[in-house]
């Protein structure tokens, strides 16, 4: 029997306004997306199909905090935005954020589950916070088999250490996600 996933799921996790901005901005021209061949670090699918077309595996990023230091411009926003909201919400279980940026994964023809990744199993104690930018038919899923869907300002809490998976989706040019690792 699997053991269940500490999973917590949050609606309307960001003010409508704020999140409002925050969308507009991700679905701008004015965020650099990197391309990433290959959907997770362990990723040997760039090669080998796992169960979807090669062709399909690939997404792009906008890093915009990593290595202690912001890597964006919009990184400022973003954390006076967030940070505030997680320390409510997590109190004494938010000490620092280690981590934070943009998933864009274009659409495809049927939805490709992408492999299962741990998002640092080098750093055990890391935490983990995904927020769904825009709703769609796409979701994100662990190991215990919980589903969470991808619906617009929906955050889901978690241990990022734990397998889990993205998507991409049918129903929408992109799925958009923003990831946060925390301490």
């Amino acid at each position: 029997m699997k053991q269940k996933s500490d999973i917590r799921v949050i609606d309307n996790f960001v003010k409508e306004e704020h999140f409002e901005e925050m969308y507009k901005f991700f679905t701008s021209e004015n965020v650099n997306w990197n391309f990433f061949e290959g959907i997770s670090d362990s990723d040997v699918t760039a090669k080998i199909s796992y169960d979807n077309s090669f062709l399909d595996n690939y997404f792009f990023t906008h890093r915009i905090y990593d290595k202690m230091r912001p890597q964006s411009d919009c990184f400022e926003g973003l954390h006076n935005m967030l940070n505030p909201l997680f320390e409510e919400y997590l109190g004494c279980e938010y000490n620092q954020m280690v981590r934070m940026k943009a998933n864009l994964y274009p659409r495809t023809q049927k939805i490709n589950r992408h492999p299962w990744h741990n998002d640092n199993p080098h750093q055990s104690n890391l935490k983990g916070a995904l927020l769904m930018i825009n709703t769609c038919d796409g979701f994100t899923g662990f190991i215990d088999g919980t589903k969470v869907e991808s619906v617009a300002n929906r955050i889901i809490f978690f241990n990022p250490n734990e397998k889990h998976h993205s998507t991409s989706t049918t129903n929408s040019s992109t799925r958009i996600t923003l990831n946060v690792n925390y301490l």
